[in-house]
């Protein structure tokens, strides 16, 4: 790991925020000769890329088997959450749980890059959207898993992303790695 990819994990590592993210996510696909586009890649096969990253996320979820294979042990790490005993078999578990939330993450920023998306304005589309879904009595409407329904009030993103990623594209700033004071990566 060169000099350069030390300086990044550690400001990344004191300030957590997005944009020392992005310019992570920037470097790694550099070095792994992955595409790194303002806008779409006029010579990208859009189709295939896109087939790829859903196998990649495939792949990636298909890992939550190993965190709970074994109804067995995901039973001994919930009595022990449940009695407050966070030992080594419940840190395992979350430690796998937190690894491949994170790898997900990385390679939705990851792919985002490559075809232009400035991920972060998209997740305020998103989140915005996402609170619009209340009942009409203000109160979260889920289903049996937890997944939040849409509401009478519901708002969806796409209209938003459709007007933004334009902007977005039209936009002079590139995408960069290079750490400069209230710096956008995009």
């Amino acid at each position: 790991m060169n000099n350069r990819i030390r300086e990044l994990l550690v400001v990344n590592a004191m300030h957590c925020d997005m944009n020392s993210f992005l310019r992570l996510i920037a470097e790694m696909n550099r070095m792994y000769e992955l595409p790194l586009n303002k806008t779409p890649a006029k010579d990208m096969d859009f189709a295939k890329q896109i087939q790829n990253f859903k196998q990649i996320l495939t792949d990636e979820i298909a890992e939550i088997d190993d965190i709970i294979l074994n109804p067995e042990h995901a039973a001994d790490i919930q009595a022990k959450m449940s009695a407050g005993n966070i030992d080594e078999v419940v840190l395992d578990a979350h430690v796998a749980l937190a690894d491949l939330l994170a790898d997900i993450v990385v390679y939705c920023f990851s792919e985002s890059l490559k075809h232009g998306i400035y991920l972060p304005a998209i997740l305020h589309n998103v989140m915005t959207s996402n609170f619009s879904k209340l009942g009409e009595d203000g109160k979260p409407i889920k289903d049996a898993n937890g997944k939040f329904l849409k509401g009478p009030d519901y708002i969806p993103p796409e209209e938003a992303i459709k007007d933004l990623l334009p902007k977005l594209w039209a936009d002079d700033v590139s995408i960069t790695t290079e750490r400069k004071d209230n710096e956008s990566v995009h």
